[in-house]
């Protein structure tokens, strides 16, 4: 049995990357989930996948206009979203 076939793609994705490239990235690339690395402390820190994008989206539509939601997310990178989850 092999963790990841011939065929798998396999991406990692920096926390200092925008939320809005992050997943434009993974629909490019057909993933559902990825990988996060944190080069401040260089590991391996978590997962990111359309649940995420979906939950952010979320978030942001209940505090901002409906043409603001993807400039929001543009705002953001994954770790300031991260540390913004924690904290709520």
């Amino acid at each position: 049995y092999e963790m990841v076939p011939d065929s798998g793609k396999v991406i990692v994705l920096d926390t200092q990357l925008r939320i809005k490239t992050a997943f434009h990235a993974l629909y490019e690339q057909g993933i559902p989930a990825a990988p996060l690395w944190d080069s401040v402390r260089r590991q391996i820190c978590g997962m990111i996948s359309a649940s995420d994008f979906i939950d952010a989206i979320n978030k942001i539509r209940v505090s901002r206009a409906k043409s603001q939601i993807f400039e929001e997310l543009d705002a953001h990178t994954i770790a300031t979203w991260r540390a913004r989850k924690a904290t709520q």
